[in-house]
């Protein structure tokens, strides 16, 4: 393998150059999927830390116990009605009854989409500017989130409720950019 001092080449055709180029053109975006990936690897790492509590064997347990139907998925669990969060207990109940890997992984997932979600919100209404990973940080780094995180039934309501926020929030910017009806049906 040789380089040509004078082009920047490679002899197998890797443009050394151009790759330069396209790191500092996004790195932003680069430097956010760092930071996401550096607090999903703290959070995963907290995750094999936790297990379920009282509540969330409650709700494993009237899960098992329970038909999929209109009435369970409507349940009203101490003032919650979360059809979503029934149906995710429902079908993890019947999957793996209190398998704490299996429910990790899904608060973990949801987690990750969010967090992708709110780095592109950032990007759609300011562009790839350095303050986004100011709000990213702050998103990323809250110490708000650790709770509901650390107790699964609050984390199965509270971070798809986020990631909805994100979306939701970014599809109505680019409606009311566009104004094409799919961003407004998706919002």
């Amino acid at each position: 393998m040789s380089v040509d001092g004078d082009a920047g080449y490679i002899d197998e055709g890797l443009d050394v150059q151009a790759v330069i180029s396209w790191l500092r053109q996004h790195q932003i975006l680069l430097t956010g999927l760092i930071m996401i990936a550096a607090q999903l690897a703290w959070k995963a790492q907290l995750l094999t830390q936790l297990y379920f509590t009282q509540d969330d064997f409650f709700n494993l347990d009237v899960a098992i116990q329970s038909h999929l139907n209109w009435h369970y998925l409507t349940f009203n669990s101490a003032g919650n009605m979360v059809i979503g969060t029934q149906l995710i207990t429902w079908v993890l109940a019947r999957i793996s009854l209190y398998d704490w890997g299996l429910a990790a992984s899904v608060v973990f997932v949801l987690l990750a989409c969010s967090c992708f979600a709110a780095l592109r919100l950032l990007r759609t209404l300011f562009g790839d500017r350095p303050m986004i990973l100011v709000a990213l940080a702050v998103y990323l780094l809250t110490p708000l989130t650790v709770p509901d995180f650390g107790w699964w039934s609050a984390a199965i309501e509270s971070v798809p409720l986020q990631l909805a926020i994100f979306m939701a929030l970014n599809a109505h910017v680019w409606y009311l950019r566009t104004g094409r009806a799919r961003h407004l049906v998706a919002a």
